[in-house]
């Protein structure tokens, strides 16, 4: 194998992996080493709009750059159906906005929206740690679960990643 994705994809195979979530930040080649793996590869290009900042070494805070989100999103669709359009027809794509609180309101909504659309699975990061629940609750007076439902992002072939924080709420 002649690269660390290579070298993943391998391991995988020999393992009995046959399909593959490979959530990453978007590069240039993954499409095709993930073609070439022989194996089903579901691309999920990660954006965001915000980056973690530690910059006291104690309190977390979020540098925000909501063009550079919509352009990354803009990206992820564009690797998703190349990632479709491919020949080997063993590759689809997920919308996977990062995590939710390193995105706003509208990109969530809007990647939701383009999931459903292009009949793509939806996924983020939600409810996996205690600093990102208790932001989450501060900025919008809610849990993180409770958020993703009040702005239209749960439902069928969504899916939250290490969403361990979950609560009893439940829909009227």
């Amino acid at each position: 194998c002649s690269s660390d994705l290579a070298y993943t994809y391998c391991e995988l195979l020999l393992s009995g992996v046959t399909t593959v979530a490979d959530l990453s930040v978007a590069y240039e080649g993954w499409v095709e080493q993930a073609a070439k793996s022989g194996l089903r590869v579901c691309v999920a290009p990660m954006f965001r709009a915000a980056e973690w900042e530690v910059k006291d070494g104690r309190t977390l805070s979020y540098a925000w750059d909501t063009q550079r989100g919509r352009k990354r999103f803009e990206e992820a669709l564009k690797v998703m159906d190349e990632a479709e359009r491919h020949t080997s027809k063993r590759l689809f794509g997920m919308v996977s906005p990062g995590q939710i609180d390193t995105c706003d309101e509208a990109l969530l909504r809007d990647a939701a929206a383009e999931a459903r659309g292009r009949k793509r699975p939806f996924q983020t990061h939600a409810s996996q740690s205690v600093v990102e629940f208790q932001e989450m609750t501060r900025r919008n007076g809610t849990t993180p679960v409770q958020w993703a439902n009040d702005i239209g992002i749960l439902g069928p072939g969504t899916g939250l990643g290490h969403a361990i924080f979950v609560d009893h709420h439940r829909s009227e």
